[in-house]
């Protein structure tokens, strides 16, 4: 294969406590989240034997754990956050993928 791809979706229920500024200008929360996951696929990309390339999908779990936990933390300024997220257990089932954690960040508004 010459390039593989891996995605998961989570339903996932946070609870970030969360410092407000006096004129609520800027705000910092750190907290908590778990996570429940509802589906995924798998995308491979190869050469058949005359160089051509293939792509293969495949709707199935790949070995990504059910449940996800992990610490979330938030910055705001005016209606506008930043967040990262990190996973506390690894991402595949013990024994069946490489032993990584899931990082997010992103922007959300209020």
């Amino acid at each position: 294969g010459t390039k593989s791809k891996i995605s998961a979706s989570y339903a996932n229920l946070t609870f970030v406590p969360t410092l407000v500024s006096n004129n609520g200008k800027l705000s910092f929360g750190l907290g908590a989240y778990g996570g429940l996951r509802l589906g995924g696929r798998g995308k491979f990309v190869y050469e058949d034997a005359n160089g051509n390339s293939k792509k293969q999908f495949e709707k199935a779990n790949m070995f990504a754990e059910n449940f996800r936990n992990g610490l979330r933390t938030e910055i705001g300024v005016g209606d506008v956050n930043l967040f990262l997220s990190y996973d506390l257990n690894d991402f595949f089932i013990p024994g069946k993928g490489p032993e990584v954690q899931a990082i997010s960040f992103g922007i959300s508004f209020r």
